[in-house]
């Protein structure tokens, strides 16, 4: 009979022992998944900054662009109105140049008129002379 309660004694101190280790275990694997959790949390939110940060980049590189274009697109505008408008001077200084250089051919053809009407008048008046 002591043998018989002795290896029941037994028995259940091996239970006791097997779930005293058994709660070890489950305490020591929830520390580990809890560890886990919390590290795969840390990194999500660290994804999470990257992601908002890279967004935050690109949109910047975006704007950048648009307003380099705005800006190229502006200067350009801004050089055409410029062209158009030394085009037009040019224009209205052919124009006057041209008009100038018909009142010098208007002028020209008179003097040459005149200078010829001279001519004329002198040799009538050397013709008179001689005679």
């Amino acid at each position: 009979k002591k043998g018989a309660e002795r290896a029941a004694k037994e028995m259940r101190e091996d239970v006791e022992s097997l779930e005293a280790a058994l709660a070890d275990a489950e305490v020591t694997s929830e520390a580990a998944l809890a560890e886990v959790r919390a590290k795969a949390d840390a990194l999500e939110a660290e994804l999470a900054r990257a992601e908002a940060s890279a967004e935050a980049k690109l949109g910047a590189l975006e704007a950048n662009l648009e307003a380099s274009e705005r800006a190229a697109s502006e200067a350009a505008e801004v050089q055409a109105a410029e062209a158009r408008a030394l085009a037009e001077e040019l224009a209205e200084a052919t124009a006057a140049l041209e008009a100038k250089a018909e009142e010098a051919r208007e002028a020209s053809a008179a003097a040459d008129e005149k200078l010829a009407l001279c001519r004329a008048e002198l040799e009538a008046e050397v013709k008179e002379r001689v005679l």
